[in-house]
């Protein structure tokens, strides 16, 4: 079974900082996400779209 490439810490590390960005961002613009659910795609289009 072929191993999946493994991620660095940083590139984790971004990420973790891009979501908490879009979730600081939902919410300061009045959208209800959960805290630990998965960013709906629109939301995170209307983020890259405003930014």
């Amino acid at each position: 079974m072929p191993q999946r490439p493994r991620q660095r810490p940083a590139d984790r590390a971004t990420v973790s900082e891009q979501t908490r960005a879009i979730r600081q961002w939902a919410f300061d613009q009045g959208y209800e996400i959960s805290e630990r659910c998965l960013i709906p795609v629109s939301i995170e289009e209307t983020y890259t779209a405003a930014h």
